[in-house]
């Protein structure tokens, strides 16, 4: 039953974003599909954790508007204040998630998701595969084909857990 309620929420909040901010939602649906395929590789237990965490990712960009979410998400240039305004996502979100029971975990990935391990060798691991999820959807939404976008990611040395990274390759090229 709390299961069922749980997945209901979630799915009445991703529901919403849709509506309200398409972009955002979008971004979330491909993060959730690497995430999911990344962490089922890699064997990880607490796979609906890491599927929760993608959909609610971007819950917290509801406030920012359009033009700039398609921009950062594009990998392009944000001016200094678009930039702080896009920072704060993470902690809005975590604080409209803090009153649902048992999502403690889900929270803290989601509060982490901006971190890298360079920023915090304490990140959880559903947010290193997230912070490798959006940087590669960054590149991928730029125009970069998915090469370019390992090699530049492989290029970030002490950024993303070896790990996952080695785990998110085998995924993006498995259907090759």
């Amino acid at each position: 039953l709390l299961h069922g309620t749980l997945r209901g929420s979630v799915k009445l909040c991703t529901d919403i974003m849709a509506l309200v901010n398409p972009v955002a939602f979008g971004r979330s649906e491909r993060i959730k599909r690497l995430m999911v395929r990344t962490a089922r590789q890699m064997g990880l237990k607490g796979l609906w954790q890491v599927e929760l965490a993608a959909m609610l990712s971007q819950i917290g960009t509801l406030s920012i508007d359009e033009s700039t979410l398609e921009k950062k998400f594009s990998n392009q240039p944000l001016s200094p204040e678009e930039q702080q305004i896009f920072d704060m996502h993470p902690s809005i979100a975590t604080s409209l998630l803090r009153n649902i029971p048992r999502m403690q975990e889900v929270i803290g990935i989601i509060g982490a998701q901006e971190e890298t391990l360079l920023t915090n060798p304490e990140q959880p691991m559903g947010a290193r595969l997230m912070r490798l999820a959006m940087d590669y959807d960054a590149m991928e939404q730029s125009g970069m084909d998915k090469s370019e976008a390992v090699k530049e990611l492989q290029t970030r040395k002490g950024a993303y857990d070896p790990n996952a990274l080695k785990s998110f390759e085998q995924v993006l090229f498995q259907d090759e």
